[in-house]
């Protein structure tokens, strides 16, 4: 229960050093600098165990395709501390709506394969699920951003966490 606690505190730290962004309002739309690929690393709690629930993190970029929608790769990984250990390599599609300076808001569609070694054996299992989140970027800057998100799906059942990121 200590972890679970901490990792909240954790999030809730994270989001609050996120803050609105705004542009000079001299500054031309033409200007605005186009940002194409996105890395970032983050961490998730997740229901990726039997019983109760994992903690783990994640690694991804995308490439924006246009200003609204973006394709791209991450690796999740999660350890429930007793017996079970899952990596989940995935690709993606992402939507983005919503936007504005700050950030945007976005949906994802998630296909991959989820590998859970358990009781000594290694186990595959098809992966698929949806993700919603917000992009915030921080405050004096275009490039580093917050992403705190939530993702339903199989196997995993569900999952929230956030991500730290830079576009360029």
């Amino acid at each position: 229960m200590k972890k679970i606690i901490s990792f909240l505190i954790i999030l809730l730290v994270l989001t609050g050093l996120a803050s609105a962004q705004t542009l000079s309002a001299e500054t031309p739309v033409s200007e605005k600098k186009t940002l194409k690929v996105s890395i970032w690393a983050g961490l998730e709690w997740n229901m990726n165990a039997r019983t109760l629930f994992s903690l783990g993190g994640i690694l991804g970029a995308n490439y924006a395709i246009k200003s609204s929608f973006a394709a791209g790769i991450k690796n999740g990984f999660s350890y429930n501390f007793n017996e079970i250990v899952v990596l989940e390599p995935e690709g993606f599609f992402r939507w983005y709506f919503l936007q504005g300076e700050a950030g945007s808001i976005f949906l994802q569609g998630d296909l991959g394969a989820s590998f859970i070694f358990a009781d000594s054996r290694l186990y595959m299992l098809p992966l698929g699920g949806i993700s919603g989140g917000i992009r915030i970027y921080l405050k004096n800057s275009e490039n580093f951003f917050l992403e705190p998100y939530g993702r339903l799906g199989y196997p995993f059942v569900f999952g929230i966490g956030i991500t730290g990121g830079y576009s360029f």
